[in-house]
């Protein structure tokens, strides 16, 4: 399976899997062999996620939040035309914040910066958060 061969690739930097219709199972198969990759090989080497379009709710988002938790290297993830709802906002959001401060140390007040998040549902809901240098944030909802 696709999950099964990034489990096991060593130096994968970019993947771009928007508009394939996987929903939360396959953002769940995804986040789970791109954190066995990670853990594979010393954080692993994937640094720019697109999957923007695949149906993902709030199940795929917490997914997501949790390699982003456990030791990724991504920096840029892109996750427009999904519905992950607020609980998926939070959980990245959270995750971002959690993963800024285990890469560096706590953050300084000279690195923050505020984003707003779209939660894709149908109330709108959005987010603020701060202090995070994760580059892709304005584009990740």
């Amino acid at each position: 399976t696709l999950a099964a061969g990034i489990a096991l690739h060593r130096s994968l930097g970019l993947i771009d899997l928007g508009f394939n219709n996987f929903g939360d199972e396959g953002a769940k198969a995804l986040a789970s062999a791109m954190r066995q990759a990670a853990q594979s090989f010393n954080g692993g080497t994937l640094h720019t996620l697109y999957l923007a379009g695949n149906l993902i709710g709030e199940d795929g988002a917490v997914a997501m939040a949790d390699f982003i938790r456990n030791g990724s290297r991504l920096n840029r993830l892109y996750m427009t035309g999904n519905r992950i709802g607020a609980g998926g906002v939070r959980a990245i959001a959270e995750a971002i914040l959690e993963d800024e401060i285990r890469r560096k140390g706590e953050p300084r007040p000279e690195d923050d910066f505020t984003f707003d998040m779209d939660a894709g549902d149908d109330t709108n809901t959005k987010t603020e958060s701060t202090k995070t240098n994760f580059e892709g944030m304005q584009e990740l909802f």
